[in-house]
């Protein structure tokens, strides 16, 4: 499969201009500059990656200005899925937001749409000028249209030898020098269903994957029969980690995270059926304790590493630890606790 790598694209627009910096920007809201962010954690791996390979690349958040800036990376959000969510209606604040990306083009900076085709800003404003405030009323939504398809944007950052995949978890477990491939919301089963053999490609010589908490979450205990549900779910992701060992030097399959306490609220992102989770603590934690198992009985014969989480993420009472959950709503590890540092870019811990 071809792919365009962001590196490839910033390496033209170098040999056309000279020297570049780069801004990473929200085209629509902010990127936070919460270090338990999880959301904002997108960003700075992108910044520690590009920056790792001598790039002079800088967070940008909404109060400052991108005037410095000649190269910028439109960041749209872990959550975006095609169409952006606004909270506040169509005002004239957000318009003053997205006025700079108009701006920005016809100051001749080159923009990039991070991960996603650019979307059609212009037919989004357009959509929303029925309601809205006096300057968003005032938009050129068809120059907006016109810019937006002169930006072209990427599948990958970097190209290299290793690649991280897995779920919106596997961030807590990207390596500086690795590719990263996030598949949000995307279930054990389903990666299976798929091939995890069509989420690598002929460069790479080294994989880990991170799938099964959300199986866990809400699918296993659906099942008639769970114990058997676990086992063979663990077994043809074995049997399909195996087949890609046979042709790379490395392969490494991620532990499921321990499971927090029910106290804990969660947003409803993460709903699935309108429930936070299907099962008790117990029931959950058993099957976790089944995956895990398994996977370390299985995975070593067939020259697969497994990674376990720290001890120090779980309690005395062998529940997820909340001071390691990102400080929201949300059921991911906070980044300050993930393997990598993404404010410096060292390693935190090693599997």
């Amino acid at each position: 499969m071809t792919r365009t790598y962001l590196t490839s694209i910033l390496e033209e627009v170098k040999a056309r201009v000279g020297s570049i910096k780069i801004a990473i920007v929200a085209p629509v809201g902010n990127i936070t500059t919460r270090k338990g962010s999880h959301k904002a954690a997108w960003a700075k791996i992108i910044r520690v990656q590009l920056s790792q390979m001598g790039y002079d690349v800088e967070i940008v958040t909404k109060k400052e200005t991108w005037d410095s800036y000649n190269v910028i990376l439109l960041e749209h959000g872990m959550e975006f899925k095609g169409s952006y969510n606004i909270f506040g209606g169509a005002t004239d604040e957000l318009a003053a937001d997205l006025l700079r990306i108009t701006t920005a083009y016809g100051q001749g900076k080159t923009l990039i749409s991070c991960d996603w085709p650019m979307p059609d800003i212009g037919e989004w404003i357009q959509k929303r000028q029925g309601n809205c405030e006096p300057k968003f009323k005032e938009l050129d939504y068809s120059y907006f249209t016109a810019v937006c398809g002169q930006i072209n944007g990427y599948d990958r950052t970097t190209m290299s030898g290793g690649i991280c995949i897995g779920d919106s978890h596997i961030l807590s477990q990207w390596m500086p020098g690795w590719e990263i491939l996030r598949m949000d919301g995307k279930t054990l089963h389903g990666a299976l269903e798929m091939g995890l053999d069509t989420l690598v490609d002929d460069h790479h010589q080294t994989a880990l994957f991170y799938f099964g908490n959300i199986d866990i979450r809400h699918h296993i205990l659906r099942q008639s029969d769970p114990a058997t549900a676990i086992q063979t779910l663990v077994w043809n992701y074995v049997t399909q980690l195996y087949a890609l060992r046979q042709r790379m030097g490395s392969v490494y399959v991620v532990h499921a995270l321990p499971i927090e306490d029910e106290s804990r609220k969660l947003a409803k992102v993460g709903y699935y059926k309108d429930t936070p989770f299907y099962g008790s603590w117990d029931h959950r934690n058993w099957a976790r304790t089944c995956f895990n198992e398994l996977l370390n009985s299985w995975a070593p014969q067939y020259s697969i590493e497994v990674i376990p989480h720290p001890e120090t993420f779980v309690g005395t009472d062998g529940r997820l630890k909340f001071d390691v959950m990102e400080p929201s709503k949300g059921v991911h590890i906070s980044p300050e606790h993930y393997r990598t540092n993404l404010e410096d870019g060292r390693t935190r811990w090693q599997s």
